[in-house]
């Protein structure tokens, strides 16, 4: 299945969390999904992402607030809408959902 985001939707990939801690502990399920802001890789881009808008437009031209596919994004998790039955990793959220580039 092909999707293409319209407008100012992005369509990312959530990346799956580590299942060890940096000490080497197996981490339950539970403890996983706390996070109110998940990185996730951007898979395609909406139109008019990144347009500029009349009331903030000197913030959204900044280069470093480009969205780019394949950049690595902080996603707010709670306003994803997932897209695909087959892999619920994939979802489709609001440019104004990411909340920071990672470099």
């Amino acid at each position: 299945m092909k999707i293409y985001p319209r407008n100012d939707f992005v369509l990312v990939e959530f990346l799956t969390p580590a299942s060890k801690s940096a000490g080497g502990v197996l981490l339950p399920d539970s403890a996983k999904d706390k996070k109110l802001f998940k990185p996730a890789k951007v898979l395609a881009l909406g139109a008019f992402v990144n347009a500029p808008r009349e009331k903030d437009a000197s913030i959204v031209d900044h280069k470093n607030n480009q969205l780019k596919v394949g950049s690595i994004v902080l996603v707010n998790s709670m306003a994803s809408v997932g897209v695909d039955p087959q892999n619920d990793d994939i979802k489709m959220i609001r440019q104004d959902d990411v909340v920071a580039n990672v470099e």
